[in-house]
């Protein structure tokens, strides 16, 4: 199994466990994975962000057999249809055919396109790649990852960082986030890029123990909820809101 940031990050295993009483066990570094591209700021997603209001709409304008998946002789067809001045290279549409197709199965179905075109909850495999900065955990004994960045993903849910509780610095900015409450489950957090995203409240998840700088600039809030319990707090950009009421 991958280390990834949470328990086995930061090498708690049974191979740790069971080290006799008088050798001091090694501390495991987490496992370092090749990042996965993605299709931020190509030109197909720019055009069907473009011309679909919802990602499932151009999932089924784009499968013409309705097979439920989409190839790359179909991507073509409806690119063509949708926009017919704006030329797209063999290269290009295969690759965003290859970043897509997940499993490898040679096309796009219904959960991969969502994962590379529309919004969703975060997956294994985006935090895996968002993973960064490998150091100690608060207590100085083992090892994991200590930030994570995930931004223009097209995020509209963060669940899975509650087995990372390990993580300090963290970036979910200019994604489609309407809630931020997983990271009440991450203690050290000491940093948050939240900006960019659908928040209508702050901070409104459990206080880490030492948090002091949160960015959620450019969201839908209208009120500043209270933030006493937020008690380290430095620093809290809110600019580009719609505040209206202090409590």
């Amino acid at each position: 199994e991958e280390l990834t940031g949470g328990e086995h990050a930061a090498g708690v295993g049974n191979d740790a466990q069971q080290q006799p009483a008088n050798k001091k066990a090694p501390i495991q570094m987490p496992v370092w994975r090749k990042k996965r591209p993605t299709l931020q700021g190509s030109r197909v997603r720019t055009l069907l962000e473009a011309n679909f209001d919802q990602a499932h709409e151009a999932f089924e304008s784009i499968d013409m057999n309705f097979d439920g998946k989409i190839s790359m002789r179909e991507l073509r067809a409806a690119l063509i249809i949708i926009d017919s001045s704006v030329e797209f290279s063999d290269a290009e549409l295969q690759r965003s055919i290859r970043i897509a197709d997940y499993d490898g199965s040679g096309s796009v179905d219904a959960t991969e396109f969502m994962r590379a075109f529309g919004p969703h909850s975060a997956v294994k495999e985006e935090i895996q790649d968002g993973l960064h900065n490998i150091g100690k955990t608060a207590d100085g004994k083992k090892m994991a990852y200590l930030s994570l960045s995930i931004p223009n993903l097209n995020l509209c849910g963060v669940e899975l960082l509650r087995d990372f509780v390990y993580l300090r610095h963290l970036d979910v900015s200019s994604n489609m986030l309407s809630s931020l409450s997983p990271l009440g489950c991450l203690p050290y957090l000491l940093s948050v890029d939240a900006s960019n995203n659908k928040l209508t409240m702050v901070l409104s998840f459990k206080p880490p123990l030492c948090l002091r700088e949160a960015n959620f600039s450019n969201n839908r809030i209208a009120a500043i909820n209270p933030l006493s319990q937020h008690r380290f707090l430095e620093e809290l950009n809110l600019s580009s809101n719609r505040i209206r009421e202090i409590s």
